[in-house]
């Protein structure tokens, strides 16, 4: 029975091929290791970044007032009446407007 030849690998840095000399081994030379490394370190810091910011945000949500809270519900409340009446002529003239409308015509009674 004939020794089969190592096996080539492809080295997950520069692309090239090469043959493992230990089972470990991921990249073909030192040159593509160290750049390997700083990919490596700078991907999971930039996850650790990441993770901060979000953990950040959940703390900053949990400390809204009151009144942020009925700022937000009323925006999120505005955006899905105009979603709703979109199609719909306007309130005040009857009319459909093209493009542009931002019920600078009608007036409300409570102000």
């Amino acid at each position: 029975m004939a020794n089969k030849p190592p096996k080539q690998h492809k080295c997950k840095e520069c692309g090239g091929y090469y043959i493992k000399f230990q089972s470990t081994q991921q990249v073909c030379s030192v040159k593509c290791a160290m750049a390997m490394g700083k990919r490596k370190t700078e991907t999971k810091r930039k996850q650790a970044d990441k993770a901060e910011r979000k953990e950040r945000k959940q703390r900053l949500e949990k400390l809204k007032s009151r009144s942020a809270w009925l700022k937000d519900l009323q925006n999120i409340f505005n955006k899905f009446i105009r979603l709703r009446d979109k199609d719909l002529p306007c309130i005040s003239c009857g009319r459909h407007h093209q493009g542009q409308w931002h019920a600078g015509h009608y007036k409300n009674r409570w102000r």
